[in-house]
């Protein structure tokens, strides 16, 4: 997120394995909710990587963990691998992602500080 650029119109449209599935960004100018989504996704998959490695084995092009259709709909394959894992943390951000998900309304998407705030201390990476 770039303050200057705010109200712009964005130059691409970025990389559907990271961004919010509704934000199609010719119709969604940049603001300051532009990266909240992708770095809960970023972090998620980082996070789920770090206890179960195997997860890179099935990665494709520019996606970490997810694919563009994991995130249109989040009740397949990769939400029961991350349900697997033996960590409270990516079971509590897998919901929050589900939840951010549904949000249609860009500016009520939480901070990407708020959304991991207890876990930055209780997280081993």
């Amino acid at each position: 997120y770039i303050p200057k650029f705010v109200g712009r119109k964005p130059l691409e449209e970025g990389t559907g394995t990271y961004k919010h599935p509704e934000r199609s960004d010719g119709n969604n100018p940049y603001d300051e909710t532009m990266d909240r989504f992708p770095a809960l996704v970023i972090y998620l998959s980082l996070l789920a990587i770090s206890e179960d490695p195997s997860l890179l084995q099935e990665k494709h092009d520019d996606e970490i963990i997810f694919k563009e259709s994991d995130l249109k709909n989040l009740n397949n394959e990769i939400r029961k691998k991350l349900a697997h894992i033996n960590n409270p943390e990516i079971k509590r951000l897998t919901e929050e992602l589900i939840k951010l998900r549904n949000i249609r309304d860009f500016k009520r998407l939480p901070k990407f500080s708020m959304v991991i705030g207890r876990s930055i201390t209780q997280t081993k990476i």
